[in-house]
């Protein structure tokens, strides 16, 4: 049921899909229950907006335990198996990326190693050095999913924004 008024909530709001991030513990029962529904809610958008994306946030595991993975693994995969794609958390390593697109197979783009460009915790440092991450990814043929792309406005990097902004991304 749920997962059917978010499939209408996202066709009439206009939106591509859904990130689902359960960071939560949960017990073994409640996750049958959820995978049955990011199962649905996987079927439903794709029948009812062609082209849409249900994204599974690497946080709760198939446990049911509240553990980021910061990489595509056997504790993660399940969910991954049902759904378009998995948005990897930001404390990975440089190792994390290959051992996901090894896990991941033909699906290796639908691994989406996250950067935070802040730099909390993020491999390379984030900010200046957010490069650091993608050349990691780009190199583990996976994708990227980048939090805070803003950070230059943001944190007012000088001289100014313009400036700054053109620095950063070219």
């Amino acid at each position: 049921m749920y997962a059917d008024r978010l499939t209408e909530l996202a066709i009439e709001l206009g939106f591509d899909g859904w990130l689902i991030n359960m960071e939560v513990k949960l017990e073994l029962q409640q996750i049958t229950h959820l995978k049955e529904f990011v199962d649905h809610l996987t079927v439903s958008m794709h029948k009812s907006l062609p082209g849409s994306l249900v994204i599974w946030y690497d946080s709760v595991t198939k446990d049911g335990d509240l553990l980021w993975q910061n990489e595509l693994n056997d504790k993660n995969k399940p969910f991954f198996d049902i759904c378009d794609g998995i948005f990897v958390n930001y404390t990975w390593t440089k190792y994390h990326p290959k051992c996901s697109a090894l896990v991941a197979g033909k699906r290796q783009f639908d691994v989406y190693m996250g950067i935070d460009v802040f730099g909390r915790n993020t491999y390379g440092g984030g900010q200046w050095t957010t490069n650091l991450a993608l050349e990691v990814a780009k190199k583990a043929e996976v994708s990227v999913a980048i939090f805070a792309p803003g950070w230059v406005y943001q944190t007012k990097q000088g001289p100014n924004f313009e400036d700054a902004n053109n620095r950063y991304y070219f």
